[in-house]
């Protein structure tokens, strides 16, 4: 039996609404894993340096945090992310 999977799509309205309450960067973090449209709303405002390495192997983006002195910012810097080519 396969698991289900739930897939939410918000307006940016609604979006914007939501991350106007959030308290903290790891809150805005955790925003972007909801889902796609949540990611890409979310993602630029908690992060202000994207790079991006073309691997022929993985696709790969190391995010930097906004603010290079807090804690998030150093868990932020190990974290790689996965991405599957467009």
């Amino acid at each position: 039996m396969r698991d289900a999977v739930t897939s939410l799509h918000l307006p940016v309205e609604i979006q914007g609404l939501v991350s106007s309450f959030v308290l903290e960067a790891r809150d805005l973090y955790n925003l972007c894993l909801v889902s796609t449209a949540v990611n890409a709303y979310s993602t630029p405002i908690l992060y202000h340096t994207i790079r991006i390495s073309d691997d022929y192997d993985a696709w790969s983006a190391t995010i930097l945090s906004a603010d290079p002195q807090s804690s998030f910012a150093t868990m932020v810097r190990k974290l790689t992310l996965l991405c599957p080519p467009t």
